[in-house]
């Protein structure tokens, strides 16, 4: 059994530094057996959106895909692997470069998930699928490499793959324990490059060097990370075995099948908490939880239980909340239920950019940072370029406003010299926020200084005045410009990588095609994956 885990320690760093050779050179291996024929789909298409370099799993993904094959929630062991930038997602692929680290982290991951899985009779039985007859039943350890194995691997598993596997049977007779080659087995197949890493090989396109057509098993991943976060399940999988992912229409209909899946509302949530910030920010640790259900209830509501404009994630006038929260927030709450919908009207609140998670970002415990809000607007939600301060100015060590100068007088100085032409855009915003504190309570007075009052006024250059969060999302609604930073945002989850102008003409398609289905992100997925660049890569450089 050491002898063993001894040889899978030292496959995962070989494979995993294959990856890594592999990513750093931006590019795919490609598959020497394809036979290079012409693909008519691709006269003149645009498929830029296509451009992808190897990708590995996130940790999130991962503990996704673990929870949903396993039915084990690995919690705290996912520190085991190194953390992720957020710029603003974890994904991008440029930030994931293969490690020591990352290889050990998987290596202990793998052990301790494969024990836990073998003393959960559940997980057991999931996982497994067959009892043995036998300490060394072949048949249901074919079975079980088989089944489980495609769907940690993500495709089919030859009877070569089954027969190399067969050989861990041995150590089950040796041990008179069929579970322990099934251990060693677990452990091998957690530690596989094509668990860790998305690997989109596909087919060469003879008509389009450095173009590849995708495989179902390759599209069924892909279609399964974007909207579940997760590996595929086995419906897909068949699916893409029998050859029913090769078209549009194919893809669409497992895509509006997925979406009806809770799985798809867990992903969303996380896809909206990157993007707006607050995936990684610091929250009132006693109301974390109420703030963060809040949100998702929000994102469910308008993106699933009702299928609203995507807008009205920032413009709905009314919330769910408990009354503790109701309280902390200064909202009258008089329902018997522990949660309830609640209007925000007449309280400078509505959609998301008004509750507590949001507003945490950027935050300085209960106060605020006047300009990083201003920031926070600028780039996640309008998608401009805020250049960055001046290299020998110390954003870590902003002298304070003195013991009675007011925040708003303190920032004056913005307003001239050299700063002032990018201040004039995001400070404006800041302070049309600023009623609202660094955990979302209302306020009419900065915090210890009650002669300092906040009126709340506030600016959005280009757009209009506003005066909190509910007219802040309501001049967003009105613009074009949040609804193709939106479809910017979610393209840049989906693929891994920023936008760049080899990607306007398809951005643009897909800005309009939601537009025309009443602003829908479900519908913005759907149109997503019936592109014709869904369906291929091609190498990134």
């Amino acid at each position: 059994m050491s002898f063993l885990s001894d040889m899978t320690k030292r496959t995962a760093h070989l494979v995993l530094l294959l990856a890594a050779l592999t990513a750093c050179q931006g590019s795919i291996l490609s598959n020497t057996n394809a036979n290079g024929s012409a693909d008519k789909e691709l006269q003149d298409q645009d498929i830029s959106y296509s451009r992808l370099s190897l990708r590995r799993l996130t940790r999130t993904e991962i503990k996704n895909t673990l929870i949903d094959l396993t039915g084990i929630d690995i919690g705290q062991d996912i520190d085991l692997l190194p953390s992720e930038a957020f710029d603003p997602f974890d994904n991008d692929a440029e930030s994931q470069r293969a490690s020591s680290a990352l290889v050990e982290g998987i290596r202990i991951l793998a052990q301790r998930l494969s024990i836990q899985i073998l003393d959960n009779p559940d997980s057991k039985q999931k996982v497994v699928g067959c009892e043995p007859a036998a300490t060394d039943d072949e048949t249901c350890f074919r079975q079980f490499i088989a089944d489980f194995g495609s769907l940690v691997l993500r495709r089919s598993v030859s009877d070569a793959e089954i027969q190399e596997y067969l050989v861990l049977l041995d150590y089950a007779r040796s041990s008179n324990d069929f579970y322990v080659a099934v251990n060693l087995a677990l452990e091998a197949l957690f530690q596989q490059m094509e668990f860790v890493y998305r690997v989109e090989i596909g087919e060469p396109v003879s008509s389009k060097p450095g173009t590849f057509r995708l495989n179902g098993f390759e599209i069924a991943t892909r279609l399964s990370y974007l909207i579940w976060g997760s590996a595929p399940d086995s419906e897909l999988l068949e699916t893409a075995a029998a050859g029913k992912l090769d078209t549009a229409d194919q893809i669409r209909a497992q895509a509006e099948r997925m979406l009806g899946d809770e799985k798809s509302k867990r992903n969303l949530q996380n896809f909206h908490a990157m993007w707006l910030g607050y995936a990684d920010t610091v929250m009132m640790p006693e109301l974390e939880q109420s703030m963060l259900e809040e949100s998702n209830a929000l994102i469910n509501r308008v993106v699933f239980d009702e299928q609203r404009p995507w807008t009205d994630l920032v413009t709905l006038q009314e919330t769910w909340i408990d009354a503790p929260l109701a309280e902390h927030y200064g909202l009258a709450y008089d329902s018997s239920d522990s949660r309830a919908w609640i209007s925000t009207a007449g309280s400078k609140r509505a959609g998301i950019l008004g509750q507590g998670t949001f507003l945490s970002v950027g935050g300085r415990g209960e106060d605020t940072s006047i300009v990083h809000r201003g920031i926070e607007i600028r780039e996640r939600l309008l998608c401009s370029e805020v250049p960055p301060p001046p290299p020998n100015f110390d954003v870590d060590n902003v002298p304070p406003p003195a013991e009675n100068e007011c925040k708003k007088d303190h920032l004056m100085a913005h307003a001239t010299g050299g700063c002032a032409g990018c201040h004039s855009q995001i400070d404006p915003i800041g302070y049309g926020l600023e009623q609202f504190g660094g955990f979302g309570q209302y306020r009419e007075a900065e915090a210890s200084k009650p002669q300092c009052a906040i009126d709340g006024q506030g600016e959005l250059m280009s757009y209009g005045n506003f005066n909190g969060p509910a007219e802040l999302g309501q001049l967003l609604a009105e613009t074009p410009d949040f609804a193709s930073c939106a479809v910017e945002q979610f393209s840049r989850f989906a693929l891994g990588r920023a936008l760049d102008d080899q990607d306007k003409s398809t951005h643009v398609q897909l800005v309009d095609a939601m537009g025309a289905q009443g602003g829908r992100l479900d519908q913005l997925i759907l149109e997503l994956v019936s592109q014709t660049a869904f369906r291929f890569r091609t190498t990134e450089f």
